[in-house]
C-alpha cells in the first residue's frame, strides 16, 4: 500500500509531462500543416465579385502575402510585384504582377489568377491578397541557402 501511495505522484508526473509533450507536438503540427494545406482555391465567381468590387469602389491594397515560398525569400517575390501595399487596387496591376514574378526560375508552373486569394474590408475599404506559388524542389547537392 505503501509502495502505491508514493508511485502515484511519480504516475502523475510522467502522464502530465507526457500530456504536455503531445500538445507542443500537436501544436507544432498544425502550424505545420496550416502552411502545407492552405488552399487557395476561391472560387473564381466569388473571386471575380470581389475584384469587381474592390475595382468600383477603388479599395487600397493594405496587405499582400504569399504561400508556399520555402526557397524563394518575400523581399525576391516583392520586387517583382508592381501592385505594392498602399496603391489603388487594378485588376491590370495584380495581372502584371502575376505575369512578372511568374518569371522567376524556382517557381514550377506560372502564377494565375486562380492561385490569388482575395479578401475585403468593407469598413475600410482595403483589399488584403494572399498568392500561392509553387516551388521547384531543389536537389539534394544544392545550397541550402534561400534566394536572395
Amino acid at each position: 500500500m505503501l509502495l502505491l501511495v508514493q508511485a502515484i505522484p511519480i504516475l502523475i508526473s510522467l502522464l502530465t509531462g507526457w500530456s504536455n509533450s503531445l500538445n507542443r507536438n500537436d501544436a507544432a503540427i498544425m502550424r505545420q500543416s496550416d502552411r502545407v494545406h492552405f488552399k487557395c482555391a476561391q472560387p473564381a465567381p466569388e473571386q471575380n465579385a470581389l475584384i469587381n468590387q474592390a475595382i468600383e469602389q477603388q479599395y487600397l491594397v493594405r496587405r499582400i502575402e504569399f504561400v508556399g515560398n520555402e526557397y524563394t525569400r518575400d523581399n525576391v517575390l516583392r520586387r517583382k510585384i508592381t501592385l505594392e501595399e498602399g496603391d489603388v487596387f487594378t485588376r491590370e496591376n495584380l495581372i502584371k504582377s502575376l505575369e512578372s514574378v511568374s518569371t522567376l526560375k524556382k517557381i514550377i508552373y506560372p502564377v494565375k489568377l486562380s492561385d490569388v486569394e482575395i479578401h475585403l474590408d468593407r469598413s475600410e475599404k482595403i483589399i488584403d491578397m494572399t498568392i500561392c506559388f509553387k516551388e521547384t524542389r531543389r536537389s539534394p547537392g544544392s545550397s541550402t541557402k534561400r534566394a536572395s
